[in-house]
C-alpha cells in the first residue's frame, strides 16, 4: 500500500529540466539569450537571476525566436513574459504553444557591464500547463439538445405544480400546505 502511494507520488510529480546555469557577462547595453525548444507538451519556464557584480540593474524576457530576431532588427515585437528591472529576481512563464522560445537577459544600463549568475529551467507538469480544449461540434450539439429537453421537462413539472397548487387554491379556502 505505501510502496503504491510513493509510485503515485513519484509519477505526479512535475519534471523539470535545468537548461543553463552559468554566470553571464553582459557588457553595458547588451542581452543574451538561452534557447528553449518545446516541441513536446506545454511547460513552465523558470528563471532566477541574481547580479553578482557590478552594479547595473538586468530585466529577463521570455519571448518568441522570431520575436527575438525582430528585436535584434529594431522591428516591433511581442513579450510574452517579462522582470523588471532588477539586480536580484525570478521569473515564471507558462508556455502553452510548441515552438521555439528563448530567455533573454538585457543590461539596459549605460554605465556598467553585470555579471550575472543565471538559472533556467523547463518544467513539464499536466496539471499547471493545462491546455483548455472545446467540445466538439457533433458532442457540442448533442450537449445542447439534451440540456434543453432537462429544462424543458423540469419547466413543464414544475408549471403543472403551480397549475394544480392554483385550482386547489380556488376551490378551497385553505392552503394546500395544511
Amino acid at each position: 500500500m505505501i510502496a503504491g502511494l510513493i509510485l503515485l507520488a513519484a509519477a505526479a510529480a512535475p519534471s523539470s529540466l535545468t537548461l543553463f546555469d552559468e554566470i553571464v557577462r553582459l557588457p553595458r547595453s547588451q542581452w543574451r539569450a538561452v534557447h528553449v525548444s518545446l516541441h513536446q507538451r506545454p511547460a513552465t519556464v523558470h528563471c532566477r537571476f541574481e547580479v553578482v557584480r557590478g552594479n547595473a540593474p538586468v530585466r529577463v524576457v521570455v519571448m518568441s525566436r522570431q520575436d527575438v530576431e525582430n528585436f535584434s532588427k529594431g522591428r516591433p515585437y511581442s513579450v510574452l513574459g517579462a522582470s523588471g528591472e532588477e539586480r536580484k529576481g525570478r521569473l515564471r512563464q507558462l508556455i502553452n504553444r510548441p515552438g521555439d522560445y528563448m530567455v533573454m537577459i538585457e543590461n539596459s544600463s549605460a554605465r556598467a557591464p553585470a555579471y550575472v549568475q543565471m538559472h533556467v529551467e523547463v518544467e513539464f507538469n499536466e496539471y499547471t500547463s493545462f491546455v483548455p480544449r472545446t467540445v466538439p461540434p457533433g458532442r457540442r450539439t448533442v450537449v445542447v439538445a439534451v440540456s434543453l429537453m432537462l429544462f424543458g421537462l423540469v419547466s413543464l413539472w414544475s408549471g403543472r405544480r403551480l397549475w394544480m397548487a392554483g385550482l386547489f387554491m380556488a376551490s378551497s379556502r385553505f392552503p394546500p400546505w395544511r
